[in-house]
């Protein structure tokens, strides 16, 4: 790991394809919604900034990933109320809903049709099949009931685990394509 201090404001850290492995378990992995990856880029940050050199005496730390020929580098910004680019995250729209079987996907299509979602893509491991949707409507409500029929989690790690490890079976539109068969 390279350490290139800009300012006082910001500092880079180089990372080779092996320490993002190593660190991360892979890029689609860099993700700071994940608590698992907020401890690691703070741990990277103390390794990088001993004694104090880079002091976290902001409001916020912006944290930019940019993939380079070899590696990446993650560039970490402090941010304070007065500055314009301070903004809260916005909420992350990602709904993953894990079915046991091919039945409970077909009877959840009226629910998740009403997601309205914006993308969404179908998965299938054995028997067991997976919907992940960019959804329009975020209420509680309509996540709670998906949860009548199957499992939902809204954690963009397991959408990731899916997306590497389950078959893809459709990949533009899915749940609008699934209930155009079956209304």
């Amino acid at each position: 790991m390279k350490i290139n201090t800009m300012n006082d404001n910001k500092i880079e850290l180089f990372l080779s394809d092996e320490e993002v492995e190593k660190i991360f378990g892979g890029y689609e992995l860099i993700d700071y919604d994940l608590p698992e990856c907020r401890i690691k880029i703070h741990s990277l940050l103390i390794s990088a900034a001993p004694e104090g050199a880079f002091p976290l005496d902001c409001d916020k730390v912006s944290i930019e990933v940019k993939p380079k020929e070899f590696g990446c580098t993650i560039a970490l910004t402090k941010i304070y109320k007065s500055s314009k680019r301070y903004r809260q995250v916005k909420a992350n729209k990602t709904v993953i809903v894990i079915f046991k079987n091919s039945s409970d996907l077909i009877d959840a299509l009226g629910a998740l049709i009403m997601l309205r979602a914006e993308e969404s893509e179908l998965y299938s491991l054995n028997s067991k099949y997976a919907v992940i949707a960019e959804a329009k409507n975020k209420s509680r409500d309509m996540i709670t009931h998906l949860g009548e029929f199957g499992t939902v989690s809204r954690q963009r790690n397991d959408a990731v685990r899916i997306k590497e490890y389950w078959q893809l079976i459709c990949g533009d539109n899915a749940i609008q394509k699934l209930y155009d068969c079956f209304k």
